[in-house]
């Protein structure tokens, strides 16, 4: 097995001209369809459902999820293989568009599911190195630091990181001083162990920005999660 998203990797890799630009496009045609079902404002105010609504000066905001969308499982077609050599048994979990308002200086390293939640947030402590999921980024448009290209945190993998403190910002400082944003061509994917540290970055441009969420995690885990992952309930599901 490829072991760069293990603890003995990066915890990242990239793979460039991946993804069709025929479902890119399609994907950027029906941008006028996407409404927030997460919601946080330039002040941190966090809202879900419709409570989206009543948020002033919104920064970044998750959609409706697009699993069911043609184009996303086309995507997903093409990109299982390659992840399920990282970890062969991973399950397409959950997908939506990720909207950065710019210019936004909006910044929140975390961790991701499945470690968002308190069973799989404290593993490292307790000997479980495994790779447990991954998150995927497809770009919509090229990204580069300057038009809000993910931050990572690297080598942040190989150690717990409590999810409460991460939505308090104990770690913004840390981040942005030590986060590296790679250049992101529209077509490519990035891809990471859910354990690593990441975020949105600031966008300077007056513009907003897009990018195509996708998440992928182990069978039993996707099963044990789903019913109380807060991804679902903001849906309605």
């Amino acid at each position: 097995m490829n072991d760069t998203l293990t603890h003995n990797g990066k915890g990242y890799d990239q793979v460039t001209d991946i993804v069709p630009m025929h479902f890119i496009n399609s994907i950027n045609s029906k941008k006028d369809v996407l409404y927030p079902v997460r919601a946080s404002t330039h002040k941190k105010e966090y809202a879900e459902g419709d409570a989206c609504k009543k948020l002033f000066g919104i920064a970044v905001w998750w959609s409706q999820l697009t699993d069911d969308w043609h184009e996303v499982k086309e995507i997903d077609k093409i990109i299982a293989p390659i992840l399920q050599q990282y970890l062969p048994d991973a399950e397409f979990y959950a997908s939506d568009i990720v909207t950065i308002n710019g210019p936004s200086r909006w910044v929140s390293p975390h961790v991701d599911t499945p470690h968002r939640f308190k069973k799989y947030n404290n593993l490292v402590a307790e000997g479980n190195n495994e790779l447990m999921g991954i998150q995927v980024i497809i770009p919509l448009e090229d990204l580069d630091k300057d038009t809000g290209a993910t931050g990572l945190l690297l080598d942040s993998h190989k150690k717990d990181w409590p999810i409460q403190e991460c939505y308090e910002g104990f770690y913004d400082d840390e981040f942005m001083e030590n986060a590296i944003q790679l250049d992101m061509p529209v077509g490519s994917m990035l891809f990471y162990n859910t354990r690593l540290m990441h975020s949105t970055m600031p966008l300077k441009l007056s513009k907003k920005r897009s990018i195509l969420l996708m998440n992928y995690l182990r069978p039993d885990i996707a099963k044990d999660i789903r019913s109380t992952d807060n991804v679902w309930s903001s849906n309605g599901k």
